[in-house]
Parts: C-alpha cells; structure tokens; sequence
C-alpha cells in the first residue's frame, strides 16, 4: 500500500486515544494521534481467567484482521476508480490521502500488538502486566478501526455512490493483491497518454486484434476443455472498426459467464492469460472513463 504524507489532518479531532500507562508493549512503534473513542465494541470480562482473556484476545485480533482486510478493500476500490473523480478543489485527493495515512497506521499498530501478542502467549503468568496493556490496545484497535470504517463509507457515499453496477463488478471476484495488481497495470498503461479521456478514445479504436485475439482463444480452449461456444456467442463480427463502451460491457458479461462456469480454467494458458490481462485493462480504463464523464 503506498505511504502517502499529509500535512494536515482534518478527521475525527474531537476524540482522543485511551491513556495507556503500562510499559511492557513497544509504545513508541504505536500511533499516538487523535482517533475515535466510542462505546465499547468488545468487553474482555476482568472475571475471566488469564487463559481465557488470552483466548479472547486471539478471537479479538482474528476479527481485527478480517476488518483490516475489509477496510483495504474499500480503500484499494477507491484508489481504482479515483481517476473518475473530477476534483477541480483536491477535496477528494485531500480526504483519500487522510484516509491513507490513517489506514497504514492502523494496520502497523495491528502488527506491533499481534507480534507481541504472539510473543507474549508463549509464556505468561497471571501476575504479568502485559495482559491488561494488551486488552487496552485492543479496545483503541477497535476505536481506531471504526472510526476508519466510518471514514471511508463516507468518502464512498460522497464521491462513489452513483457507480453502475458494472463498476463493481470489475473487482467482485478479485482479491485484495488481484485489485493491486489491476490497479498497476491501469496505472501503467494510463501513463502512456496524456489523460483518461485520450487513452479512452485510443482504445475504442485499436483493440481489435486483442480483441479477436483473447475471444478467439477462449473459444479453443472450452473445446479442448469441455463442450463447445462459439465466436458468435462474444462477438456479433469479425471486423472490429471500433468497440464503444456499450460492447466492452457485453463481452466482458459474456466471458465472465465462461469463466465462473469453468472456474477460472479457460484462461489458464499463459498467451492468452496474458492477453486477457491486458484486455482487462484496457477494459477498466474504459469503465473508470465512463464513470468521470458521469461525474462531471
């Protein structure tokens, strides 16, 4: 995830973290800026026993995870599409970048706790004082991650809400390194141009041959998988002057209905893999174009 600096801050300052007086965690590795404090989400009853406090807390940081891995998503959706945003102020760029740097702090002060954490379950005793400065991390890790939570279904409401279903779909089935890796290579390929609309334009009118190319082997490689479809069934021609976004659209529905029917298989040769990855791009450049012109 890229480390973005921002010079000025402007969310969540009326809240601070939790006093945290223990010594044992590395607290100088931790974040110590302004975040949310809310109701307590989880409660690790003082009642239970040290085994059980430490069960939760491995039960508490699997969930803490999982919420990372959720908020990423969101965050690598946004980096996708935030080319869509026409931003004449940089509201948008300023509140993607807060976000950023507050997103990589959660995710650093996760993996101080968890490695301590780690360190710690191997051997303890009731007496020991970490146990209790770990709880307290672990409420602030909530906070923290709710308040980003909050954050960033805010920056979707404000600049995402109005996405066509299409858009969505472009990373449905991906995972979260599949989304960095579409990101790159947009990235990549939108740097030969001058703007989105430049490349947009560009790719209407000279995809054919990949076009042709990626359907053609589609088409051989589900015979020689199983059963038969033809050229016709993604593409009414053979001659391509120029694909509009309308036929993007249809093609992509079409080989997305073979993919999940053949569990990814029938790209699996490493030309055509390669050629489709590439169609793929050219298909989200396409998709992210559409939505700019929607949001101006």
């Amino acid at each position: 995830m890229s480390k973005i600096k921002v010079e000025k801050i402007d969310i969540n300052d009326n809240y601070e973290y939790p006093v945290r007086t223990k010594k044992s965690l590395p607290k100088d590795k931790l974040y110590k800026e302004i975040a949310f404090v809310r109701k307590r989400e989880v409660v690790i009853d003082d009642n239970l026993s040290s085994s059980d406090k430490v069960n939760k807390i491995a039960q508490d940081l699997d969930i803490l995870n999982k919420r990372y891995i959720d908020l990423f998503r969101k965050y690598l959706f946004i980096k996708l599409l935030s080319p869509a945003r026409f931003d004449p102020n940089q509201t948008f760029l300023t509140e993607f970048n807060s976000f950023d740097k507050y997103l990589n702090k959660f995710h650093d002060d996760l993996l101080v706790v968890s490695k301590f954490f780690a360190s710690f379950r191997i051997k303890y005793d009731d007496t020991s004082s970490s146990l209790g400065e770990i709880i307290e991390e672990i409420y602030r890790l909530f906070d923290f991650s709710s308040g980003l939570l909050d954050d960033i279904n805010a920056v979707i409401k404000k600049y995402f809400n109005e996405f066509k279903v299409t858009t969505h779909t472009l990373i449905k089935d991906k995972t979260n390194e599949e989304i960095e890796d579409l990101i790159i290579r947009t990235e990549t390929e939108l740097a030969k141009y001058r703007n989105i609309e430049d490349a947009s334009d560009y790719i209407t009118y000279n995809s054919s041959k990949l076009i042709i190319d990626v359907v053609n082997g589609i088409v051989q490689a589900k015979k020689k998988i199983k059963g038969d479809i033809s050229y016709r069934f993604f593409l009414p021609n053979d001659d391509i002057i120029s694909f509009e976004f309308e036929e993007w659209i249809r093609l992509f529905v079409r080989i997305n209905y073979v993919k999940e029917k053949m569990k990814d298989d029938i790209i699996m040769s490493s030309i055509l893999k390669e050629k489709y990855r590439e169609l793929e791009t050219k298909y989200a450049i396409m998709i992210i174009n559409s939505e700019k012109r929607r949001s101006k």
